[in-house]
């Protein structure tokens, strides 16, 4: 990720960032929603990982915070899904 820097307080930033995102296969799920015509992915436990080496800010004169940050989640469910629309054609069958 890249370096952030408050565009109105120069002195403000987060540098040496990172993102990481981890996935157990074994929660994986591929399945179908007929009722809506869809194709379903889930991913039913999500781990990911921000950090940031530096890092400052400053609120008012005298309050300044500065140090690193680590910022865990865990068990974060993701869904998506994507649908289709059918046709029924003069012969009767039904297309995506």
């Amino acid at each position: 990720m890249p370096d952030v820097h408050d565009p109105s307080n120069k002195d403000n930033y987060m540098k040496e960032n990172s993102f990481e995102i981890v996935e157990a296969k074994k929660y994986v799920e591929f399945n179908t929603d007929s009722e809506k015509n869809a194709l379903v992915f889930a991913n039913k436990k999500v781990t990911a990982k921000f950090k940031s080496k530096h890092f400052r800010y400053k609120v008012a004169p005298l309050v300044v915070s500065k140090g690193h940050v680590e910022v865990d989640l865990d068990t974060v469910d993701i869904e998506i899904g994507i649908a289709f629309s059918t046709r029924t054609l003069s012969d009767g069958n039904i297309v995506p």
